[in-house]
Formats: structure tokens, sequence, C-alpha cells
């Protein structure tokens, strides 16, 4: 399914407002329920490009979780033969692990700082317009708390569907937010984030996408696992 236009959401579809101010409002999509920000402010948008001086290397219990992931799928097809890409690969800790599991892996990661230190590991980093790039295709797609920074969501995921091998492998983990947090004004914006997925924009998003679901658990921490 191909997208002509960006748009935050579901295209021809309303929104509720939820919280606003001054420089922001949160909304959510009338079709999907996807919680997304809208900015008013240049102001704003400075405060939200952050550099992650300080961002330390995944946990040893997220790296846990990532080889116990790699061991689902294992269920469904032998890795080494497979192309694997880290969409927000952060500074490449999951892909210095997916080194040894398949035959080729490749991230993206739009942040600066944090993209040096990946390429300091000598691992492959693509330019963050290669959604639009018609070179490059994997049989694993892997993004792990990324799209709440994502601004145009539906295209986003979309585009990145697209970048999929035929009876490739989706795999998100991510978190989920409720329908009405406490306070949306509480958000910190330092986080960046712009997109905030409740389980039916989830499921929704994933159902026009055409991805069909071989593993959906959504656990009491309010995180979940896709893969597709």
């Amino acid at each position: 399914m191909e997208i002509e236009n960006n748009y935050i959401c579901c295209k021809n579809y309303g929104y509720k407002k939820i919280f606003s101010s001054n420089e922001y409002e949160w909304r959510i999509c009338e079709k999907c329920d996807l919680i997304y920000l809208l900015s008013l402010s240049e102001r704003l948008d400075k405060i939200k490009e952050v550099q992650f001086d300080e961002f330390e290397e995944a946990l040893k219990s997220a790296k846990f979780e990532f080889l116990s992931i790699l061991k689902i799928l294992k269920k469904y097809s032998n890795l080494s033969h497979l192309t694997f890409f880290d969409f927000g690969c952060g500074e490449g800790s999951y892909l210095k692990i997916a080194e040894e599991h398949f035959k080729k892996v490749q991230g993206m990661e739009p942040n600066t700082f944090l993209k040096d230190r990946a390429r300091k590991k000598g691992l492959e980093i693509i330019e963050d317009n290669f959604l639009d790039n018609k070179e490059f295709h994997y049989d694993v797609i892997f993004t792990r708390n990324t799209f709440e920074y994502v601004t145009n969501f539906s295209t986003t995921l979309n585009k990145l569907m697209n970048k999929l091998n035929k009876n490739g492998y989706f795999v998100w983990r991510d978190k989920f937010y409720d329908y009405f947090p406490k306070n949306y004004s509480d958000i910190n914006f330092s986080d960046g984030f712009n997109s905030l997925p409740t389980k039916n924009a989830i499921k929704h998003h994933l159902s026009i996408n055409q991805i069909e679901l071989l593993e959906s658990r959504f656990y009491f921490d309010k995180s979940f696992l896709i893969i597709g």
C-alpha cells in the first residue's frame, strides 16, 4: 500500500484535543486512537533537539531480552541466511549482537552523537533518508522504543514495511499508552516524544499494512512485542 502524502495519522479522519497549551497540544485520532503531539512553537522544537551525551548502553537485561526475541525468530527461519536492520539503533548494542546471528546487519540512527558511537564500533549505519531510497530491503526489520519519536507515524510505518523483503519479519518492541494518561502536560518534552501508540493504534496500523501477526504480546508493564 503506497501513501502519497505525509500525514501524522489516519488520512481523512478527524481528531479530539486531549491537552493544549500555548506551545503544543496532544491530539487523539478518531479512527485509530493514536495519540500524537502537535507543536505550536519553534522553541519547543528546539527543546526536543537533544544530544544524548550521557546515553548509556543497553542494560544486560535488555540484551538478554533481545537474545530471547532472536530465539523466537529461529522458530520461523534460519537467521544466518537473513539480513537484519535496526530502525533507531542508538549506539548499536543490538546490532553488535545481531552480527553473530545474521548474514548482514545495518542500522539507522538520526541522532548524530549516537550514530557516531555506533560507527566507531565498526557498524554499518546508513543515512537517515533510507526510507525514500529504493536500494535498501531486509529480511528482518527490528525497532525498539523508536516510534514515540516519529512525527509522521502512519507514513513512516508504511514506508518501513515497504522495506521488508517478501516473507520478511517485522519485530516491534515498544511501550503502549492509555487512552487517558493522568496528565499529558507532565510529559517531559526533552524526551522528544511525538507519537504515543495505544493498543488500538498499534493493531490498526499493522492491519492496514497487511502485517500477519506471528507473535502478539502485551504485558502488564505496558510494553509489547509484535512479530509479523
